[in-house]
């Protein structure tokens, strides 16, 4: 879990990464802008062949649930 939340943040260019954990509310996250979630979903689709649709990114509220995407 560890290596996928490291994975995320540095997709995610996180500056603050060690006040970020599972449980951080994506709000919280500066880099969680427009530019974050395209960068998300990209890495969902080239990394995990996972396209997250619409519904379900409006749905992201914490980290963990991103994680659960990255099988």
């Amino acid at each position: 879990m560890q290596e996928k939340l490291q994975e995320l943040l540095d997709t995610l260019e996180c500056e603050n990464q060690a006040n970020i954990s599972t449980d951080t509310d994506l709000s919280d996250i500066e880099e969680w802008d427009s530019i974050g979630k395209i960068s998300l979903i990209t890495l969902l689709a080239t990394k995990y062949n996972y396209t997250l649709s619409f519904d379900e990114l409006k749905a992201l509220s914490k980290v963990s649930d991103i994680l659960k995407f990255m099988k």
